[in-house]
């Protein structure tokens, strides 16, 4: 609690600081226009400031290729990955075609290249065309539909996604899979990172397990994600012995909101589910249906979970036999939706149920990624968000 008291006062100090400085501009014969029109004082500043931060990236990618260029001279078998770079260069802010242009000039030193996403035949090309490998890095320029099509999820266990989707923002309409085979969701499996994308209008039927909105499987980032409206649900056959039978149990399993099952390693952040999530048998969750290790952060559920046992509003099974439980870390359900946090664990600290009121006051609760709303349903909302 002093750390956030300390962080609004330092944060209304400097407020104060800069209006005082304007102030003192303005009495000093400098206009408003100069200050903030195209060409002013502040918007020059913030040009400025973006492309020293280009530049220091630019650095770190130069570095990032010479070390690999001293690797393989030495024989050696490390080998860094520029992708986490990349995820810095795009940052939170709406990439235009221009932007992409600016960073290709720079990728392309380094055999990668942005490719734009501007339909639903362009985001079906991925992992199926050469032009659109598993590893490529992709950004979203307009809002997507795929109403009336049967989608088939990117990436599978034997060759996963490892690339990076930016969904700049921008949402994907009408995702359909009425009967795929395991990992379902946008995509299959997850290597790789998937960031800034609403899911609307989403329904995902599965006869298998490891079933989710933004994917099957994780084993990289989810990020600043809401899958908003739709359903989520499996019917297959779990292939687990039944406890008290002994039989195998015939009911989905692995079905999470935003992903069915989180892999030792994946990271699952800012995020939020308000669609019902639902399976005939067990490991159902808000956010995830069955977490091995992976970091659940950040997250807020308000969609319906269904299942026979369990069944969490955020997590439907932790595996308690790693520090799994530490990695699920300020999260929220809403208490309607079901009775527990986490389907296998009477209580958990970092987790826990609120009420609706309650949780359209949660934004600050929740970070930095979030704000309040008093828009719509008035819950809190991604920065990016509408």
């Amino acid at each position: 609690m002093n750390n956030e008291r300390e962080q609004k006062e330092r944060g209304i100090t400097l407020i104060a600081l800069v209006v005082t400085i304007i102030v003192l501009i303005i009495l000093a014969g400098v206009s408003i226009n100069m200050l903030v029109g195209d060409n002013g004082i502040i918007p020059q500043t913030q040009t400025g400031k973006t492309q020293t931060e280009q530049a220091t990236l630019k650095e770190k990618l130069d570095m990032i290729a010479l070390e690999r260029e001293l690797n393989v001279s030495l024989s050696s078998t490390v080998e860094e990955d520029e992708t986490d770079v990349f995820l810095e260069m795009m940052g939170d802010k709406e990439i235009t075609q221009e932007d992409i242009d600016s960073f290709n000039e720079t990728l392309q030193r380094y055999g990668k290249e942005l490719t734009a996403i501007n339909n639903a035949s362009d985001i079906q090309k991925i992992g199926t065309e050469g032009n659109y490998p598993l590893d490529g890095l992709y950004v979203l320029l307009q809002d997507v539909s795929l109403q009336g099509q049967d989608w088939t999820p990117i990436g599978t266990e034997e060759e996963p996604f490892t690339g990076v989707l930016n969904g700049n923002n921008k949402t994907i309409d009408g995702l359909t899979l009425t009967n795929p085979e395991m990992n379902a969701g946008l995509f299959g499996v997850n290597s790789g990172s998937v960031k800034n994308v609403e899911l609307t209008n989403t329904s995902v039927s599965s006869a298998h397990t490891f079933v989710g909105g933004i994917t099957g499987q994780n084993n990289g980032l989810i990020e600043n994600c809401h899958v908003q409206s739709g359903t989520i649900s499996s019917t297959g056959n779990d292939m687990v012995a039944d406890r008290v039978t002994g039989e195998n149990r015939n009911g989905g399993s692995r079905v999470g909101g935003i992903c069915g099952q989180n892999n030792d390693g994946g990271i699952i952040q800012n995020c939020t589910n308000e669609v019902e999530v639902a399976a005939g048998y067990r490991l159902v969750g808000g956010i995830c249906g069955y977490s091995l290790g992976g970091d659940i952060i950040n997250c807020e559920n308000r969609g319906e979970v269904h299942g026979t046992y369990q069944v969490g509003g955020i997590v439907g099974y932790i595996n308690t036999t790693s520090s799994s439980i530490d990695k699920v870390q300020n999260c929220y359900y809403l208490n309607t939706s079901t009775t527990k946090a986490v389907g296998n664990i009477s209580t958990i600290d970092t987790t826990s149920s609120r009420t609706s009121d309650e949780i359209k006051n949660l934004a600050e609760t929740l970070g930095d990624a979030f704000k309040n709303s008093t828009e719509g349903d008035g819950y809190p909302k991604l920065n990016w968000e509408e």
